[in-house]
Order: C-alpha cells, then sequence, then structure tokens
C-alpha cells in the first residue's frame, strides 16, 4: 500500500507558477508533499525540498493517465499557488474529477472554477500566511476536506463535463450567427 500524499503540486517548475514560494513560506515540514512537473527552475526547488522536507516527492511531468490518477487519489490537497494570471487551470479541473478540495490564489481564471469554502479556498494574490493557514486547516479537519471535495464534483459534472462545454460552445455559435444575420439584413 502507498502511503497517502497530503499535498500535490502538479505544474511546471518556474517562477510564475509560485511552487518555490509555496515551499519557502510553509512551515509545516512533516507533511507528504508530492509535487509534478518540470521546468526551469526544478533544480532549485529541488534543493529547497531535499533541505526543508523529509517526506517530499519528486516526479518529472507523468504522461501515464492512470498513474496520474492514482497521485490525485492517494493526496488530500491539492495546490495552486500560481502568482501569474492562471489562464484557467487544467489541474483544477483534474482536482475537481478526483474529488480534491484546492488552495489557489485569486489570480486569472481560477475563479471561475474554484469557489471559496466550496470545493476549496480561492486566497487574496501573494498573501502566503493565509494560504498556508487554509491548507492546514483542510489537512486537520477530514470533515471539510472531504466536504469540499465532494462539492468539487457536483461543480464539476454540473459545469464542466465535455458534454456540458459542447454544448456552452453550440450556444456561442449560435448567438455569433444570430448576431451576424442581424446585421446582414437591410436596413430601411
Amino acid at each position: 500500500i502507498k502511503e497517502d500524499i497530503d499535498i500535490l503540486y502538479v505544474g511546471r517548475f518556474v517562477k510564475e507558477k509560485g511552487v518555490f514560494l509555496f515551499l519557502k513560506k510553509f512551515n509545516q515540514t512533516e507533511v507528504r508533499i508530492s509535487l509534478v512537473g518540470s521546468g526551469y527552475f526544478k533544480k532549485q526547488i529541488k534543493m529547497l525540498v531535499e533541505q526543508r522536507f523529509g517526506n517530499a516527492q519528486m516526479f518529472d511531468w507523468i504522461y501515464d493517465k492512470q498513474e496520474l490518477a492514482e497521485l490525485y487519489l492517494r493526496s488530500k490537497v491539492i495546490i495552486i499557488p500560481s502568482i501569474y494570471p492562471e489562464p484557467f487551470g487544467l489541474v483544477g479541473l483534474e482536482s475537481m474529477i478526483f474529488k480534491k478540495p484546492v488552495v489557489a490564489f485569486n489570480v486569472g481564471g481560477i475563479g471561475e472554477w474554484l469557489k471559496d469554502g466550496v470545493n476549496g479556498f480561492i486566497v487574496k494574490e501573494g498573501d502566503w500566511r493565509e494560504f498556508n493557514r487554509k491548507v492546514i486547516l483542510l489537512l486537520s479537519d477530514e470533515e471539510l476536506m472531504r466536504k469540499m471535495g465532494e462539492n468539487a464534483n457536483l461543480l464539476y459534472r454540473k459545469n464542466f463535463t465535455f458534454d456540458k462545454h459542447f454544448e456552452r460552445l453550440k450556444d456561442i455559435f449560435k448567438n455569433i450567427s444570430k448576431a451576424q444575420d442581424k446585421s446582414e439584413e437591410p436596413s430601411g
């Protein structure tokens, strides 16, 4: 049996993703952290992980969907510590599928799927103290973690499945077509 993962990060190892700052500022060094990704900042992140966290694992990109799914399933909390405007965040949707709460900063499109207090916590950009507090809160409250994970999956099924996405695209194209037809009508 493989151990649970307290905190999972999946993303590029670059400054703007904020994972280096998270690891530097997170004061609970006894947690089990798993990091998946690659990027120019990987060496610095690896050194920091080795210095501060005894229970951390680092993985290169995992292309095997089953292997990545296993990491999500074994994790408790997903972090998205991006400090730049994320366009949307595929990791957020993956977290929702696997019923995992997320802690992230309120940057870019994250607020489109992360509802504060519902499927995780959305924190004011740059407030590392609050970010860390929310991660610790989730790790210390199994019921809250489970409830937010359930909410995440419900939100995913309600708003973000392929079928829902396809329906929204059809509506957009229908509205564009109607607008174009009106603009081509002869005026009076």
